[in-house]
């Protein structure tokens, strides 16, 4: 499987709302530099796709190859559904790619390169996805 799992997401770092426990000075150093988050996180989704550019297709691809892999974990499906279920669908497929997004990828990140070289996920891991993604309050 062509997936990055040595690589590390920071672009979560340079959002003060992705990452609120950020000491106070980090946060005035960052106020209003998003859009260099938002391009750190599109470099960083190419790089754990190990591809050069941007292509719908290739990133489909990538993403149903990721899904054949996490779907087999119950925690992951029980997200990806719940995830789904906001936009009116019961695809679990639709729901990864919608973990993949901007406010999810660093912690989708974690939890796959988890279930990829460890076969599980920890809870802790799970549960930090579970409550971004409002499964639990």
């Amino acid at each position: 499987m062509s997936y990055n799992t040595d690589f590390i997401c920071t672009y979560q770092y340079y959002d003060p709302i992705l990452t609120p426990d950020l000491p106070e000075i980090f946060k005035k150093e960052v106020e209003g530099l998003e859009s260099v988050s938002e391009i750190l996180y599109q470099a960083q989704l190419l790089q754990v796709f190990q591809l050069t550019e941007y292509d719908d297709e290739k990133v489909n691809d990538k993403v149903n190859e990721v899904y054949s892999k996490i779907n087999k974990n119950k925690d992951m499906k029980e997200i990806m559904k719940h995830v789904a279920s906001k936009i009116l669908s019961e695809d679990e497929t639709t729901g990864l790619m919608i973990l993949f997004s901007y406010n999810f990828f660093y912690l989708l990140h974690d939890c796959i390169c988890e279930f990829l070289v460890n076969k599980t996920i920890s809870r802790e891991k799970i549960e930090r996805l579970k409550k971004v993604s409002q499964i639990i309050p």
